[in-house]
């Protein structure tokens, strides 16, 4: 069965680029460029990308040639953990691969410096020949065609900023809930709909921030039972590898059934994300099981004044792409 396999891009391959002497010197250039939240040329950035690739895809490549299969926590100490994650999916030929990044200078870095990685060894321009003719690559390391590798930017999906960059800038989880979580769905839907039958989605939560991996199995298990009645062998699964762990944690979802009622919809329509202004909430008391979508108004009664709770944005995105409002004639 082939898959799609969506991989959530933190910042971790800065890290492990810290800890090469030529990869401390590109940080320290990196943080000048990216001070004060600035976005720096992206000529810079691509030449950047470009030269540091070639470099570290002799160092890591090294390792992997340099020890036996068996050895997997020594290999993937020296990678990513979107990279050493991947290399246990043990990406096939079929197989489609989805970077899903922040918008901000950082996490563009981290994604292209990843995406290029992955096609080094596959694609085949003459560059990239020399390069894998000049350093073999072992067979099992992570590679994808430039066919079946994309990178989607998302807006908003910041929480705060990285403080080897910006030390000024505050803290955004308003615009994290109010966009970035919007936008993560929006992008999640493109991608579903991308998905042939039969075909199996992986969320790959391991890289990123991890305040998304709930979100993720909350998007996995409305889209699986929403896909329920249409295409039985349509599956969606959580993965997840922690540190150097010898092993996935592989998540498949609950069988849910979950109905978004005309009510709870008109509500989660017309109440206002967080720093939207509030609307009335009296009708909480009448439904329970309404709560988790909603969050009281700071210094307003519980019962009186609600705001949209993240869970209230996710639902409510989603349902806009799956029951879609009729147009109005």
């Amino acid at each position: 069965m082939s898959r799609t396999i969506i991989t959530h891009v933190g910042t971790t391959t800065l890290t492990r680029i810290e800890q090469t002497p030529r990869g401390r010197q590109l940080v320290e250039r990196l943080n000048t460029m990216f001070a004060g939240g600035n976005n720096p040329p992206e000529a810079d950035l691509t030449a950047s990308v470009t030269a540091l690739t070639t470099h570290l895809h002799y160092l890591w490549t090294e390792v992997w040639n340099g020890t036996s299969a068996e050895d997997q926590r020594e290999r993937r100490k020296v990678l990513p953990a979107e990279l050493a994650s991947l290399s246990l999916l043990a990406l096939q030929p079929s197989d489609r691969v989805v970077l899903l990044a922040s918008e901000t200078p950082e996490g563009r870095f981290c994604a292209w410096v990843l995406e290029r990685l992955l096609r080094l060894s596959a694609d085949t321009t003459l560059l990239e020949r020399l390069l894998t003719a000049t350093h073999p690559i072992a067979p099992d390391f992570p590679t994808c065609t430039s066919d079946h590798l994309s990178l989607v930017e998302i807006a908003g999906l910041r929480v705060n900023a990285d403080s080897r960059f910006d030390n000024h800038q505050p803290a955004t989880a308003a615009i994290f809930v109010r966009k970035g979580l919007v936008h993560y769905v929006d992008a999640i839907w493109d991608i579903y709909n991308g998905v042939d039958r039969g075909q199996k989605l992986v969320f790959n939560v391991t890289g990123g921030y991890k305040g998304m991996i709930p979100i993720a199995r909350d998007v996995a298990m409305l889209l699986a039972d929403h896909h329920r009645t249409v295409d039985p062998t349509f599956t969606c699964e959580l993965c997840y590898l922690y540190e150097e762990s010898s092993e996935l944690i592989v998540y498949g979802v609950l069988p849910i059934e979950f109905v978004l009622e005309r009510a709870l919809r008109e509500q989660l329509t017309a109440a206002a994300p967080p720093d939207g202004a509030p609307v009335s909430g009296s009708w909480s008391r009448d439904h329970p099981r309404w709560k988790p979508f909603f969050i009281p108004v700071p210094g307003q009664s519980q019962l009186i004044q609600h705001q949209r709770s993240p869970l209230g944005e996710v639902i409510l995105a989603l349902y806009k792409h799956l029951q879609p409002e009729p147009e109005a004639e």
